[in-house]
């Protein structure tokens, strides 16, 4: 066992990132994309009717005044909308402030600030109709073609779901935008006294806020009185709990034998944690700290968060039988945010818990078990306010959240539900599991234990059927396409074991158990039960978290997005079985993500490599590192996959709450690539179309190069994430693996270049760019193992590695440590 590397070479420059151009047309070239005017003017007529309609009827329901009133118009566009292109052309033309853009850019949802100029927009939308239906000859904007349909964004737009009235979210429209301080600011201004008045409780901030025990009328009133909400919804979260099934096993038989030391710290946000078990060695803080509910944080009458903190402390090495001596990788600081099986959550009160524990005990890990399972997400819905929380929570600290996808509960019926039930829609995971700063965690239905049992997945190594998929359906045609979609983007990131249901007789009828030998043994809260069996992607979240935190004790000046990058770099493509056949590729990357996270990420020896990137750069900016390879190898004796690379690529962002495309408005990304220089171009006349001598520039290095000419061999990978469509959706997460044959080697003279580039998405406004200018703190993880001929010896990769490049060995490596996973 050896440390891994951090690398050290020298940049060898960087340069202004000139991305390959092109990338997709404008609405100018796009408007002639409906040819039946005649269909497209009836819609219009109809649109119009209603929208007059309902714009009555919300002035009506306004049940007292408010001077800063306006109203909002939703537009429906063909292709996406450039905002860049068309943002001041709509304000100046139509009177319309673009305040919030969904559905990947082609919903757009606009505040009326002009009603002269917003009333020129309807008069064409009229002449539009007497032009296509009643031949008359009169003149209209043709920009408006670009529009599919349009209607009044109302009281029932805004609400979202809601199944209870103890904690109300609200999510706000209009930070930062022309009607901020016109609009806004005296509405959310006059809302706080009018709660103030009725004696209701809230919180607010810029971009959200809360509202506690109100009821449906009051909370109606405030929807029609107040523009400025764009959504508000509610959630209970909640927990699965042991079916009937379960058999209890009684007096605790395990003994922490490390509890003195110092160790990282794991934040259980969840139901509290008993601590009349072993546990309570482990636990930081006191009872009634880090507590949302008031009912104490180190009880867990749930009995949920306690089996959590067992995962996350110990990991598997408890299991079978929760016996012996044990020693645990982290301490626990229970964070209480639920009291019983399910109830409301706030948000805001979970993020501020959150920050207090990185302030008070710098924790950096946690595990968020608790989304609203109850509300899946429909497919292509945008970003949660509650995952845009906690991703401006990752960008601004150095923390890593492990969020289990929720769980699909449902009536298993028969072994014919598995795997048909991943393609409903209620499979999708649930919010805040898209967070993309953070960490999505999955299941498969492995339990850790060889007792020869398979449950209703037939295999441990499939995926349980509870185990939610990512709500992002690439495979549908009307909204994606090689333009638009993005393979790297993927929810769950990784799966790892969480138990399985198992079929079981009852008088002859066949019952599927929640709770049987196929499922995980957890410790209980239940003081006459021990351990329990459970299932649930509420576990596997813990057992991945308490990966991470081994990794932190080894490695611990590691940045957190780089621990995510080695958990993610380490994870295995699922090889599914012939009942998936009709499952789709992109269907299967939803429910998998990168793969079952293996057992080789926290080490190095002297045939696989794994080397840690860890640096910064600015939007717009490319930069040029050199990797040197060992000379012994173009004396190896295999030509064909000599190197095999595994590379992963995270890095965090500022989300862009309103617009779904620009969530992330940041792309960059890597290449692993031939032995050329940054920026070197050189200029050739060339013939345009028509016969023109005109000059043109040649790049010949990385920066301006196309993928073709910079990647190693032919059918190798050039830049990991393309930057040249402009309304594709950009992913933090990239990983690319590729083996390396002993020509390329040859070739490039023993040295590959890595490549890095950063830009602003390229539907971000020049606007919007200066709020994301800020340097990008990146983590790159390449592992690379030479794969000799059988029977053959290479020298040490490892050592000849250092000796060539300026590599810092991270941590000094015990021999004798436990590498179990």
């Amino acid at each position: 066992m050896k440390s891994h590397l951090l690398f050290n070479n020298p940049q060898e420059g960087s340069a202004i990132y000139k991305g390959r151009p092109g990338g997709g047309g404008n609405n100018e070239e796009e408007r002639e994309i409906h040819k039946d005017y005649r269909n497209l003017a009836r819609d219009y007529d109809r649109c119009l009717s209603q929208y007059l309609h309902d714009e009555r009827k919300r002035h009506e329901d306004r049940s007292f005044e408010i001077e800063t009133n306006f109203d909002l118009i939703e537009l429906t566009f063909f292709k996406g909308f450039d905002q860049q292109g068309f943002e001041a052309y709509y304000i100046e033309t139509f009177g319309l402030v673009l305040v919030h853009l969904s559905s990947f850019n082609r919903k757009g949802l606009f505040a009326i600030e002009n009603r002269e100029k917003f009333n020129y927009l309807f008069a064409q939308f009229r002449n539009f109709g007497q032009v296509h239906l009643n031949n008359r000859n009169i003149n209209y904007n043709g920009k408006i073609t670009f529009i599919k349909r349009f209607k009044l964004f109302s009281s029932s737009d805004m609400i979202g779901n809601i199944d209870n009235y103890e904690v109300v979210h609200l999510s706000f429209l209009g930070e930062g935008s022309l009607i901020e301080d016109l609009f806004i600011d005296p509405q959310k201004d006059a809302l706080a006294e009018y709660l103030n008045t009725e004696e209701i409780s809230y919180l607010f901030n810029e971009k959200d806020g809360e509202i506690y025990n109100i009821n449906e009328d009051a909370l109606r009133i405030i929807l029609n009185n107040f523009d400025f909400i764009y959504a508000c919804c509610s959630g209970s979260g909640a927990v699965i709990v042991p079916g009937r099934f379960n058999t209890p096993r009684r007096d605790f038989g395990f003994e922490i034998t490390n509890s003195n030391e110092e160790l990282p710290i794991i934040g259980v946000i969840d139901t509290g944690v008993s601590n009349l078990t072993p546990l309570s060695e482990l636990l930081i803080g006191e009872n009634g700290d880090f507590d949302s509910t008031g009912t104490g944080s180190f009880i867990d009458n749930a009995d949920h968060g306690t089996g959590v903190a067992a995962f996350a402390a110990f990991g598997k090495k408890l299991l079978p039988g929760y016996r012996g001596r044990v020693e645990a990788d982290a301490k626990i600081l229970p964070i209480k945010i639920l009291d019983s099986s399910s109830a409301a959550i706030s948000q805001q009160k979970t993020i501020d818990l959150i920050k207090e524990a990185n302030d008070r005990y710098g924790v950096k890990i946690f595990t968020l078990t608790i989304g609203y399972t109850n509300f899946p997400f429909k497919d292509n819905q945008e970003f949660s306010s509650y995952a845009a929380l906690l991703d401006e929570l990752v960008a601004e600290l150095d923390i890593l959240i492990f969020i289990s996808t929720t769980n699909n509960v449902f009536n298993v019926s028969g072994i014919r539900d598995y795997p048909l039930k991943f393609r409903e829609e209620r499979a999708n995971i649930a919010s805040p599991a898209e967070s993309m700063n953070n960490i999505t965690i999955g299941s498969l239905a492995d339990n850790f234990e060889s007792n020869g049992i398979n449950g209703l997945a037939g295999n441990k190594e499939f995926p349980g059927i509870y185990s939610r998929k990512f709500h992002y359906d690439f495979d549908d045609q009307d909204i994606f396409n090689q333009a638009t979609s993005n393979n790297h983007l993927r929810k769950p990131d990784i799966l790892i074991a969480g138990g399985d249901y198992h079929e079981r007789f009852i008088y002859g009828i066949p019952v599927f158990d929640d709770a049987g030998e196929t499922c995980l043994e957890v410790l209980s809260a239940n003081l006459g039960e021990r351990t329990i069996r459970a299932l649930g992607t509420s576990y596997s979240a813990p057992l991945v978290a308490n990966i991470a935190a081994r990794l932190c004790r080894l490695y611990p000046s590691l940045s957190m997005q780089s621990i995510k990058a080695l958990l993610i770099n380490s994870a295995s493509e699922v090889e599914l079985g012939g009942i998936f056949n009709g499952f789709s590729k992109v269907q299967k990357r939803r429910i998998l993500g990168y793969g079952n996270i293996m057992n080789d990420m926290f080490y190095s020896d002297d045939n696989k490599v794994t080397i840690v990137i860890e640096d910064e750069i600015l939007p717009e900016q490319i930069k040029l590192f050199p990797l040197r390879l060992p000379q012994y190898l173009i004396y190896a004796n295999k030509k064909k996959g000599l190197l095999k690379v595994s590379s992963t690529l995270c890095f965090k962002f500022k989300p862009k709450r309103d617009n779904q495309l620009l969530y992330c408005p940041l792309h960059v990304s890597y290449a692993i690539g031939k032995n050329l220089e940054l920026d070197i171009s050189h200029e050739e006349q060339k013939q345009d179309k028509n016969g023109r001598e005109r000059t043109s520039t040649v790049y010949e290095g990385y920066n301006g190069n196309s993928s073709a000419e910079i990647k190693l061999y032919a059918t190798a990978k050039g830049w990991v994430q393309d930057y040249y469509y402009k309304e594709k959706i950009v992913s933090n997460v990239q990983r690319e693996n590729f083996t390396i044959p002993k020509k390329s080697i040859v070739d490039e003279d023993n040295t590959f270049k890595v490549a890095i580039n950063a830009a602003f998405h390229k539907l971000l406004s020049n606007a919007d760019r200066e709020s994301y200018s800020d340097a990008i703190a990146i983590s790159l993880i390449l592992s690379i193992e030479q794969i000799p001929l059988k029977g053959e010896t290479l020298n040490s990769l490892y050592d000849e590695l250092i000796l060539i490049n300026d590599l810092a060995v991270m941590a000094e490596i015990e021999l004798e440590a436990e590498a179990v996973f």
